[in-house]
């Protein structure tokens, strides 16, 4: 398993069958002998649960093993971090905000967190300011942010610096108009799990800046012209209150 893009390379000490134990602390993990007949007995599966037609695999990633089920495609994790991808289906009002947006998981299995998820086979739309900017209008206008966390904010970054024993100590006394959205980890237009660096860091289900995303994709410039202006103004971007570079360091 050392090998595989899932495996915390370089902090990993040890692990069992239900466990993996790294210089950063404890998770679950959870590899499954993957089968047709594995996947049809399945139980406390949630959602519209498929059945599946053949078990091919796609491809790996950082996230976990990607399936071709049939007439979907099926996303197992074995180390799962959080319940973050699958609530966006299972609470019904997250899901009528987002489901014009972002191509969602319809069913999967909880297994001390996210542990499959089903997908439409339909690849997902990238990423582009638009669209980055549509969901995130509809975060807000759906009431899902949040007011600016500067608190919560900086108590993360030191815990993650202590964590880390990192010489940096940099806090921010971030903008009011710093709104905070749900922790969404994007793989294109479609959700996925946290990565699992950042959920063993970080075990406190925190509401991140919203601009971070636009960030992190590369499409702040373009994003801002589809974005009311309040959300990227000079109180926001700047260094001194928690701007670009801040949330690049992030």
């Amino acid at each position: 398993m050392e090998g595989r893009p899932w495996w915390p390379k370089g902090i990993a000490l040890s692990h069992d069958d239900d466990s993996i134990t790294t210089s950063w602390g404890t998770m679950p993990l959870h590899v499954p002998d993957v089968s047709v007949e594995w996947w049809n007995n399945l139980e406390g599966t949630w959602g519209d649960w498929p059945q599946a037609k053949q078990m091919e695999l796609i491809k790996e990633t950082r996230t976990g093993m990607w399936y071709d089920i049939g007439d979907y495609k099926a996303l197992i994790v074995p180390i799962p971090t959080g319940k973050q991808t699958s609530r966006l289906w299972r609470n019904p009002q997250l899901r009528a905000a987002l489901e014009p947006h972002l191509q969602l998981p319809f069913a999967g299995l909880d297994f001390d967190g996210d542990h499959i998820l089903v997908y439409p086979k339909k690849d997902a739309a990238k990423i582009t300011a638009e669209s980055l900017a549509g969901f995130h209008k509809a975060l807000i206008q759906g009431n899902w942010n949040t007011p600016q966390d500067e608190y919560g904010w900086n108590d993360r970054l030191k815990k993650i610096e202590d964590s880390l024993k990192t010489n940096t100590l940099w806090r921010a006394p971030h903008s009011y108009n710093t709104i905070g959205i749900p922790r969404i980890e994007l793989d294109r237009m479609r959700p996925v799990p946290i990565p699992f660096s950042e959920a063993i860091l970080w075990k406190k289900d925190t509401n991140l800046p919203m601009i971070r995303q636009a960030i992190k994709h590369k499409v702040l410039l373009k994003w801002r012209e589809f974005m009311p202006s309040k959300y990227w103004g000079e109180d926001v971007m700047r260094t001194a209150t928690g701007g670009v570079a801040h949330i690049k360091y992030d």
